[in-house]
């Protein structure tokens, strides 16, 4: 039987460093940074599709969920998401990871084994634990830490079992200021290097 999969696209945060709203800027090809990420998950999600969204968010659409509270980090994001979803798995994905292939969600479902919590990529730089599968298992847990004052994402994972998958370091070049932005599309230009 085909695991149930819903999809997560993480654009609740202030984009404080970046001084605007990261999902909405533009990339080369003239789509945002959320369609990307939906495009991106629309490629494995055969469930619902929702966006977590800020606190105060004001033009929340029937697929927008928005965080509890102010500015509560990622895992507030992760958490509504589960308390609303039927599926077996949760595909996460930080709305500011423009470099993750289009098939990324794809591939990776392929290494997902039985018996995991979560299956996350990791590269020789860094993990990305906003771009992965997390099964919907986890969410009483979830609720505890969070209930607890927890916040952070690798101290959390940390108690689970994560299986962590190998990939480029460019796959998973995060967006968080306007210099990231602007080396990110410098790097990615067509004629980079003629």
């Amino acid at each position: 039987m085909q695991s149930v999969i819903d999809g997560l696209i993480l654009a609740g945060g202030r984009s404080s460093r970046m001084g605007k709203d990261k999902s909405r800027m533009v990339l080369q090809d003239g789509i945002t940074l959320i369609e990307r990420a939906e495009k991106v998950l629309k490629r494995v999600v055969n469930g619902s599709l929702w966006i977590s969204r800020s606190w105060d968010y004001h033009s929340a659409g029937p697929y927008d969920l928005c965080d509890d509270e102010p500015y509560s980090g990622p895992l507030s994001g992760i958490e509504r998401a589960m308390r609303v979803s039927q599926a077996d798995y949760l595909a996460v994905m930080a709305v500011d990871l423009p470099s993750l292939p289009l098939d990324f969600y794809s591939w990776l479902l392929s290494e997902l084994p039985p018996q995991v919590d979560a299956l996350l990529p990791r590269s020789n730089e860094h993990s990305q634990p906003l771009a992965g599968f997390w099964a919907l298992a986890l969410l009483p847990d979830l609720h505890r830490y969070r209930r607890e004052g927890g916040r952070k994402v690798d101290q959390f994972l940390a108690s689970h079992r994560v299986k962590w998958i190998h990939v480029p370091n460019d796959w998973l070049t995060n967006i968080n200021t306007p210099d990231d932005w602007h080396s990110w599309i410098e790097e990615s230009r067509p004629d980079k290097g003629l």
